[in-house]
Parts: C-alpha cells; structure tokens; sequence
C-alpha cells in the first residue's frame, strides 16, 4: 500500500514534517508498512544513521540498527547478522522496538535488491565529487539509485543531498515526497525545490536553516555542532543536513535534535575510523580510513589546515583501495611535510605509484616501511612532537589502531 499522510501541507506555503514521530509511525503502520529507515551513498552513512540514532535514543525510542558493525538491538550486539536483523524485523512488527535503522550498500544492494515501497523513509548522501561520472564507482552507486527510489515507498520520504547531482535528477523522479539538502542556498537543485514549495534544509552566511522557503526556521551556527570541526568538514556538515532533514521530517522537534546533535561526537566505538582524534598535550593523533583521494582530501584539510602542522602518517594496506587511485593518494600525502611510514605486505606495482605520487611534489615526506600497524604506529610516536599531528590510515578494523594509541597516550601522560 502507499503511506499517504495525514497531515496538512500545501506545497505552497507549509513546511513538510509530522506533527510527532508517534504520529509518522501510525501513519506507517496503518497502511501495512514498518517503521523503518534505510540509508544510502558512497560516503557518510553510517554518521548520518549515528546522528540518527543518537537523537532518537535521547527520546527514549527503542532502535535497532544494521551498519557494518553488525546489528544491534537496543544497544545489544547480535552474533549473526542476517538472524539478528531477522529479530529486529520481529520485534519492530510487534511492536516492542520502534523503528529500524538499516544502512544500505551498494554491493548488496546491486546484487541482492530491495523491495519495492518496502521503505517509509529513506536517505541519500550522494554518490561522488570526482570528476568523471563514469567511474566504476559512480555507475554501481548509480545502479543502486535507482533501486533505492524504487524501494522508497510512494507516498514516504525520500532526503538526498542537493549538491549531487547525478543522484539528484534521479531522486527527484519519485513519488515520494522529496527533502532536498545544501550546503549553499545557491545550488540550483535546492534553489529550484524550494521555489517549488519544496522542503529542505540548507546553510546560509554559516547558520543553517530548515523548513519551507516561506517561514523557514534557523537551526544555528555549523560551528556550534562539534562534528563539523567548526564548520571546516564540509562532508559532516551535509550529514548533520541530511539527518536533520530526515528527522524534522518525521516529527522529531528542533530543540531535541539541537541538544543531540551538539552533545554528539564521532566515537570510535560506533563510528570506528571516521576522524576519531585523540588529543595529547599540544600534538594531535587521528584515525580514519585509508581512502580514495578525493575523500582524503577532504580529511587532510581539515586535521591539517594549510598543511601548518608537520605531519606523520601510518598507511594500511595499498590494496584497500583501486590500482588506479594509488598515485593520488600518494600524490595528496606527499604535499605534507613531515614522514610517512607504510606496513605489512604491500604489492610492489603499488607501492612504487604511491612512491611515483609522492615525488611528484616539490619537497615529499620521508618514506619508511615497517611489517606491522603496530611497529609503525610506535614508529610514529617515536617520532611525534609538539604541535605535530599523527594521522592512521587503517584498512578493514581500526580496534588495535585505538588500542595502541591510548596506550601510548597513556604511557605518555
């Protein structure tokens, strides 16, 4: 069936939200669906399911989720993640867990699919900012669009993200109603949607608004947020649009989400390798996840603004990422002085595109190699003084990656 609320709203003049959760909840249950919301996109997901969950639970929701930490209920980590989901499933249609938070992606998704108007709400971080739209990754993020739209329930909501726009013009073909967000009031997806009448949320000279054109609430400052590393992480900022997006559309009020939202912090528990920044005295230890370089980039500006700092890096395995996207990532790593030091089996062709990427620039990072994380994290603090910023680039699970840096902070202190 399709979910067609119950609410007030001229495309005109009235933003789009539920007047409560309870109330978006009964609506999904009256036409036979669940409550559950699915996230999709190449890049920031799972922070955008975290605020999610973070503002829920401070409102006493019980929640389940399914990320690439497996599946929790209720805060309870389940052994088997297909028969664990499965509970959830169970639970969330007896109604002893609230709403589901599933994160999609596009493997699965591509190779699997997704029922059709299975999902109340979903929501789209976008695909890429790298040039070429015909990238292997962008033609399977692509594929899985256009399942996720088919899986968005007709009448439910649908929030993507404004700024991209391959996925954009597609999302915006769906029935579902459409939250658009930006973090420019002048791209010309959200300028268009909202003179439209559509809903959104957007930043304007800093602060960010959200609602309709016509009475538009302001959320505050993105400095006033801690995950927008005062507004200089551009990619968190769209992910505390999109989840703010998504949840004042399903009812949830603004001053719940403020206070969450600025209590919230990038824990490595729940979001291991996205930033997670430990401070010793005057020097800076971060972990985050080996990546393509037009998403470490973005990282590199902002744990290292200008390059200021001298800079050591830990780099995982080369084979995490695509052959072709070796020399860029050397090539973005070589512009920071300071050292850079590799481990484990690194495959030859590899290593020597990150080297070729490294020398491209005027005056590399000293290049070392070491067979273990652990050696070359010690390596590292070895070398690590005041005002300095240690960077760990792990592959697959960064556990050992914390462990060994809150012993050195530790032993340190």
């Amino acid at each position: 069936m399709i979910l067609t609320p119950d609410i007030l709203y001229d495309r005109e003049e009235i933003d789009f939200c539920y007047p409560t959760v309870r109330q978006w909840q009964s609506d999904v249950e009256r036409v036979g669906l669940l409550p559950l919301i699915g996230f999709a996109g190449t890049r920031g997901k799972s922070t955008v399911l975290r605020l999610v969950e973070s503002v829920l639970q401070s409102l006493r929701f019980q929640i389940a989720t399914w990320t690439d930490l497996g599946v929790q209920i209720d805060g309870r980590h389940q052994r088997a993640e297909l028969a664990g989901w499965g509970r959830a499933m169970g639970r969330l249609a007896e109604g002893s867990i609230d709403i589901c938070l599933q994160e999609l992606d596009w493997a699965a998704v591509n190779v699997a699919g997704l029922p059709e108007q299975m999902y109340p709400v979903t929501v789209h971080t976008g695909l890429t900012n790298e040039i070429s739209s015909n990238s292997t990754r962008t033609l399977i993020g692509l594929d899985g669009t256009y399942k996720l739209a088919a899986a968005t329930n007709l009448g439910g909501i649908l929030v993507a993200n404004a700024d991209d726009y391959l996925s954009t013009e597609i999302l915006a073909e769906s029935s579902a109603t459409l939250i658009l967000v930006s973090q420019s009031l002048e791209s010309p997806f959200i300028r268009q949607h909202l003179d439209d009448g559509g809903s959104g949320a957007w930043v304007e000279n800093g602060y960010i608004w959200i609602g309709a054109k016509s009475g538009a609430q302001r959320f505050g400052h993105v400095r006033e947020y801690p995950i927008t590393f005062s507004g200089e992480a551009d990619f968190n900022v769209k992910n505390l649009l999109l989840a703010l997006g998504m949840l004042h559309a399903i009812g949830v009020d603004l001053p719940s989400i403020q206070r969450s939202f600025r209590r919230f912090r990038a824990a490595w528990d729940i979001l291991p390798a996205s930033m997670n920044m430990y401070e010793y005295h005057d020097a800076r230890a971060v972990i985050d996840q080996l990546a393509p370089a037009w998403i470490l980039k973005d990282v590199l500006k902002v744990l290292n603004p200008g390059a200021e700092r001298r800079q050591i890096t830990v780099v995982g395995d080369l084979g995490w990422i695509e052959a072709d996207e070796v020399y860029e990532v050397g090539r973005a790593l070589g512009r920071y002085r300071g050292a850079i030091v590799v481990h484990g089996d690194q495959e030859e062709e590899r290593i020597n595109n990150f080297k070729r990427g490294l020398a491209s620039n005027p005056y590399p990072p000293l290049l070392s190699s070491l067979p273990t994380e652990r050696r070359a994290i010690n390596r590292a603090f070895k070398a690590l003084r005041p005002n300095d910023v240690l960077i760990i680039l792990t592959t697959r699970e960064s556990a050992a990656a914390h462990r060994a840096v809150q012993r050195h902070i530790a032993t340190l202190s």
